[in-house]
């Protein structure tokens, strides 16, 4: 029989799921599990501000794909986390914040530093969850880590209040880890998504789309930024002449000088990427979401396209643009079969049309950044261009190799120059 507190119980099964390390900054309501932190493996990172804990929990979990961790005193230290964690519901980040909370005998009674911290944070999380006993955790703790991490990825909160974290529980076992494997079969995966017997027929119609088309494109998204899905989207276009453009999201998930990459789509995007969009007639969107600061104008966007989409989130398929043919499913799952199905073909009725297209759209892009490289050059104020691209050159002279540079920015000009000067070359390499 194993006897522990819920300190005691989250801490061990943060350590079972692979957490190194936690941001946060203690307080009344949390100083129970502070206190067994210290006894733990996992290291922790004091931040000034509770936002910054949960951005520092984003970069973590952005630059490696896994859930990461950070925590928060209850009231005003929970309050102060959910800027980060509605960012990383909009930007599909899967964290788990653990916050505290007055003792379960004072909630509803306006205790020092309560608040409604579940109810707040709800509209913005993937799921956000109160535990009301010690022996709770056992199963709340795995299941925040499931939910954060399986289907379309998200934000999850676990509210423990101050004596469930003190309080004891007895237990005959550890709960079992669920694998990354295992996860990605989980119900929350499966609940919305296409049926596995149904994936190989709609992934042979999206195949049959794109060799009748003239003037395909790739369009691809945050949900594409994985070392999988980037070597999928590699094979796709090494055997298909297509024209592959990314959201902001999706940048990394393609070399910047591959072949047939003409950079980022929308307001902020490269000329031949939105002039891609314009004229095609097949759009492949993988993994986005269509958001208005790549689509502008929703009338104007691919406005002679037909549309297959990919996406985990069935919520998005047909929420902005209608597809011709949707699949609801991992991208990593799919593009496989349809890289699969594209070689078996041996199609040339539109093969010279398509090289046609993309030699001249790669041909506009050359053009437009040897401009854009000239114009620069003639200045003699500072050049973000310029100061961008000797980044990997300056990390070279202090003996870092440029795949162990990860650019990350806040919001705003600076931005949008990280992600159109900057030469990615690996996915999760932009945050």
């Amino acid at each position: 029989m194993i006897k522990a507190t819920g300190s005691q119980i989250i801490l061990k099964l943060l350590e079972m799921e692979g957490v190194k390390f936690v941001a946060g900054i203690p307080g009344g309501q949390i100083l129970p599990l502070y206190d067994e932190l210290n006894k733990s493996s996992i290291k922790h990172i004091l931040v000034r501000h509770e936002q910054a804990a949960g951005f520092i929990a984003q970069g973590m979990s952005r630059s490696t794909g896994i859930p990461a961790v950070c925590m928060a005193t209850s009231g005003p230290g929970a309050m102060n986390l959910l800027t980060a964690i509605a960012d990383a519901r909009c930007d599909s980040i899967p964290i788990v914040a653990i916050t505290g909370q007055v003792n379960t005998s004072l909630i509803g009674t306006d205790a020092f530093q309560e608040a409604d911290t579940f109810g707040l944070s709800f509209p913005i999380t993937k799921h956000s969850m109160m535990v009301k006993s010690v022996s709770e955790l056992l199963t709340a703790i795995p299941l925040a880590f499931e939910i954060a991490s399986s289907g379309r990825p998200g934000p999850v909160l676990v509210d423990v209040p101050r004596d469930v974290q003190t309080g004891f529980a007895e237990f005959e076992e550890w709960p079992k880890i669920r694998s990354s494997e295992e996860v990605k079969k989980s119900v929350f995966a499966r609940k919305f998504s296409t049926p596995e017997d149904k994936i190989p027929c709609v992934v042979e119609e999206m195949a049959q789309v794109l060799l009748s088309a003239e003037r395909p494109v790739l369009y691809i998204g945050g949900g594409c930024n994985s070392p999988v899905a980037s070597s999928s989207i590699k094979n796709l276009l090494e055997s298909f002449d297509a024209v592959a453009v990314t959201s902001l999201m999706g940048i990394g998930s393609l070399p910047k000088n591959f072949k047939s990459n003409l950079g980022m789509v929308g307001m902020h995007g490269s000329y031949a990427a939105n002039k891609a969009m314009h004229d095609a007639d097949v759009v492949l969107a993988m993994g986005v979401r269509f958001d208005d600061r790549a689509t502008g104008v929703i009338a104007k966007f691919c406005p002679e396209a037909k549309i297959l989409h990919i996406d985990i989130d069935a919520a998005e398929i047909n929420k902005i643009l209608p597809s011709s043919c949707s699949l609801v499913c991992d991208v990593e799952v799919a593009l496989p079969l349809l890289v699969s199905r594209i070689k078996e073909y041996d199609d040339k009725k539109f093969a010279t049309q398509r090289k046609s297209w993309l030699e001249s759209l790669c041909s506009i892009f050359k053009q437009t950044e040897s401009f854009e490289l000239g114009r620069g050059k003639k200045t003699d104020s500072v050049n973000p261009r310029k100061f961008i691209n000797e980044i990997p050159l300056n990390a070279k002279k202090a003996g870092l190799s440029s795949k162990d540079i990860i650019v990350t920015t806040d919001v705003g000009q600076h931005q949008m120059w990280a992600a159109q000067y900057y030469k990615y070359s690996m996915p999760r390499t932009f945050l």
